[in-house]
């Protein structure tokens, strides 16, 4: 019989590749995908009656309330979704092999190349709420962590993508301003689907570190979608930015990830944002 798999967020941009790709890996996993159709991951009841329902053999959590600004403006709903849901999850797979989706803005990013040990220091509600289910999945030492960078590709609402928003803004005329001294590591999300399952189908336990091979600045990474999408007037209304002087909310400067101890274990390369970009020109990006 095949193994049942709990997918939840997936309506968002990773479960969703999550769901879509899991016969790709494996004949022996069924994907279940979980949304907020389905179940309110608040709903503790609700929740535990799905899964003696499902009966599910395992658990890739990707839903969580990840907007950075919907976090600081509603810290209640942060807390619920992205900790007491992942406690909710916890327990309830608790002899299951688990992946839990965390994120690089735990690190406050002022050295960047951070491994998996460096100290955890949060600058916003989102990565505060992530520290804290970190350390609820990381009880289990049959649980797993993986601390994502920005991931992008096509989602089913078409504005999870970092390349979906900047598309979207662009497109209705505005002048966008990306940082250039601010830095992460972007990677389609199709990638990190598979690296996800390689996690899972071989219960790696612990904290992973997964980002695209090259560091780039958010200003490196919008030209570069612009190009892509050859649209000169779209790159017209592109322009960088610093973030000295910048007035708005705490932002972490340069929260790139070491990500040897995983590449170390996965059966392919890990490609930079650029390179999957050129090997695949056709993909919608």
């Amino acid at each position: 019989m095949k193994k049942r798999v709990w997918v939840t967020g997936a309506a968002g941009l990773i479960g969703n590749y999550v769901v879509e790709q899991a016969m790709q890996f494996t004949s022996t996993i069924e994907a279940i995908p979980l949304t907020r159709n389905d179940v309110d991951l608040r709903d503790r009841a609700r929740l535990e009656a799905l899964f003696l329902d499902h009966a599910p053999d395992g658990i890739i959590h990707c839903a969580a309330i990840a907007n950075t600004g919907t976090c600081e403006s509603d810290q209640q709903l942060a807390t619920a979704v992205n900790v007491s849901a992942t406690k909710s999850i916890a327990r309830l797979g608790a002899e299951l092999p688990l992946v839990f989706l965390s994120t690089d803005i735990v690190f406050d990013g002022l050295k960047g190349d951070y491994s998996e040990n460096d100290r955890r220091a949060p600058i916003n509600v989102y990565g505060q709420t992530k520290q804290a289910a970190e350390e609820i999945v990381l009880a289990n030492p049959k649980h797993s962590v993986v601390r994502l960078s920005l991931n992008g590709g096509k989602s089913p609402s078409g504005d999870r993508g970092f390349n979906e928003v900047l598309y979207r803004s662009l497109s209705k005329g505005n002048v966008v301003r990306l940082f250039d001294d601010e830095f992460r590591q972007p990677l389609p999300a199709v990638v990190t689907s598979k690296v996800l399952w390689e996690v899972f189908l071989n219960q790696w336990s612990g904290v992973f570190h997964l980002g695209g091979a090259e560091k780039m600045s958010r200003y490196e990474i919008g030209r570069l979608l612009v190009r892509r999408w050859g649209d000169s007037d779209l790159e017209a209304r592109l322009e960088p930015s610093s973030l000295k002087g910048f007035m708005g909310g705490k932002r972490a400067p340069d929260t790139s990830m070491n990500c040897d101890r995983l590449q170390s274990r996965l059966s392919f390369q890990i490609p930079s944002l650029r390179d999957w970009l050129d090997q695949n020109p056709d993909a919608p990006f």
